[in-house]
């Protein structure tokens, strides 16, 4: 990541559950896939990850079933990459037709590009 590090960056924070990422003003951030995990779902159904943008809308979504125990693991790739500009807020949530969405934790891989 570029940029100054600041105290209130946070990544993979157990307790924030959220990470700050300082992007050079003159990048961008082009995903090409995403992992993603929750414990909080209900053992055997299915679940449609979202990765959103606020203000933006959906960038990334992927579908994975829930374990036994309630755990939702999947992956996504993103063939056309999903652009995330500097300043950003990125949101990652699990949910199903019969459910609340629900938070979890996503591991984004991709590229860093200079911005058109």
């Amino acid at each position: 990541m570029h940029g100054a590090r600041r105290e209130d960056d946070r990544y993979d924070h157990p307790v924030h559950r959220r990470c700050r990422a300082v992007l050079d003003s003159r990048q961008v951030f082009v995903i090409t896939s995403v992992d993603f995990y929750s414990e909080l779902g209900l053992p055997d159904r299915a679940y449609e990850f979202q990765l959103i943008g606020v203000g933006t809308g959906f960038l990334v979504n992927g579908n994975a079933r829930s374990d036994s125990t309630g755990q939702v693991i999947g992956a996504v790739t993103v063939p056309s990459g999903a652009v995330v500009t500097p300043g950003s807020i990125l949101c990652a949530r699990i949910g199903s037709q019969t459910s609340a969405t629900f938070p979890s934790y996503a591991r984004l891989h991709g590229f860093f590009t200079k911005d058109k």
